[in-house]
């Protein structure tokens, strides 16, 4: 993503933030003569946007929905089951093969979503477009051992070094979008929301059974997530030597995975509430996609024929989330936490013989997977 689209998004969200903070300290005022912010938080599981639970909901008088915006900004690191940088073998003794991996960078992705809340009900209706990026690279420096008998240092795809002092490099990415549009129904465990304008004469703020007022709100909800994705996937491994002038020629190699695909999701969200007035919560979220498209595998590279692997699959998505948010304001809340995810069969598939020239691919394998694993913040604003 870059720095202008950035800077666009986060002065987008801003503005957004701002204009939240100020109708809500006009409702504020017009309900109590003062602004007073923490006051007219509301937790989410109360589900009455505006009406009751804190005070105002009387003096405003209720809506039936509203509609919502947020941003994430998310510090992924992508991995794979089987992202092999290079190999060495050292004859010793006692003798040792090595496998060295790619290694991956946490990358600067992002989230954007909005939608409607059907608050009487606890009805949220989604779309969110979800951008990832990550890299990595290796450099295996200057080689002094490429001529010692016995010993071997080799890339995939017939990378090698030629001579002391090359040294064998490579780069990687990965970049995923995501477009979901979802439905999610909240369900309140353990209480539900009265109006402290009209019923409570302890005065407390829908935290006391006494006077005939309801329970506080409850403690605990349960949110069910259902929709669609769409997604598109790419990722490439490539490789590189760089050899003295006047060894062997220098030689580069591919490999790339592409996925393009739709498919149904769900999840559950659990969510539990602390204090009175439910300012602080903490969740857990898991969900599974089960995504359908078509699998490019191309394998090219200087000295070995290029591979094409081409299918039709069911692609699984497995995410789990767990997070703190916190209410600023009524309609103004902030969350932060850490997130995995896996993409089963989308790791890089090729399996080879470092023995074999002319072609060092052997086999294509398909239970390969691709990882995701970071840290997220996310801000959202209701209207």
């Amino acid at each position: 993503m870059s720095f202008e689209w950035r800077r666009a998004c986060a002065l987008t969200f801003a503005a957004a933030l701002a204009v939240g903070v100020s109708a809500e300290a006009q409702q504020a005022e017009s309900a109590t003569g003062e602004v007073i912010f923490d006051a007219s938080v509301e937790p989410a599981s109360c589900n009455s946007c505006n009406t009751g639970g804190l005070g105002l909901g009387s003096a405003m008088g209720g809506r039936g929905g509203q509609i919502f915006v947020g941003a994430e900004f998310l510090s992924l690191r992508a991995n794979f089951s089987e992202a092999t940088a290079y190999r060495v073998i050292d004859p010793g003794p006692p003798g040792t093969e090595t496998f060295e991996q790619f290694d991956f960078n946490y990358g600067e992705s992002y989230r954007l979503y909005g939608g409607y809340r059907l608050c009487e009900c606890g009805c949220d209706i989604t779309f969110a477009f979800t951008s990832i990026d990550s890299d990595g690279s290796f450099d295996t420096g200057a080689i002094a051992d490429v001529t010692t008998p016995g010993f071997s240092f080799a890339a995939p795809y017939e990378v090698v070094p030629g001579a002391d002092g090359d040294r064998l490099f490579g780069e990687a990415d990965v970049s995923i979008d995501n477009y979901d549009i979802g439905f999610a129904k909240t369900i309140p465990l353990g209480g539900f929301c009265c109006d402290t304008a009209c019923c409570d004469p302890c005065g407390d703020a829908c935290g006391s059974a006494c006077g005939g007022c309801a329970p506080a709100c409850a403690p605990w909800d349960l949110v069910w997530t259902g929709g669609v994705r769409f997604a598109n996937v790419d990722s490439q491994l490539r490789y590189f030597n760089d050899n003295a002038p006047g060894t062997e020629a220098n030689r580069n190699a591919t490999s790339s995975v592409t996925f393009d695909g739709v498919g149904l999701r769900t999840g559950l969200i659990g969510r539990r509430y602390f204090g009175k007035r439910g300012i602080i919560s903490a969740y857990v979220r898991g969900d599974i996609s089960l995504l359908l498209g078509e699998v490019d595998t191309v394998v090219s590279g200087t000295t070995i024929p290029t591979t094409t692997l081409s299918s039709t699959e069911v692609v699984p998505v497995t995410e789990i989330e767990a997070g703190v948010t916190s209410w600023l304001t009524r309609n103004i809340s902030v969350s932060g936490g850490y997130l995995l995810a896996v993409w089963h069969d989308l790791g890089h598939r090729t399996e080879y013989d470092y023995g074999v020239t002319g072609s060092q691919i052997v086999s294509m394998d398909d239970a390969n997977l691709m990882t995701l694993d970071g840290w997220f913040i996310r801000g959202e604003a209701a209207f």
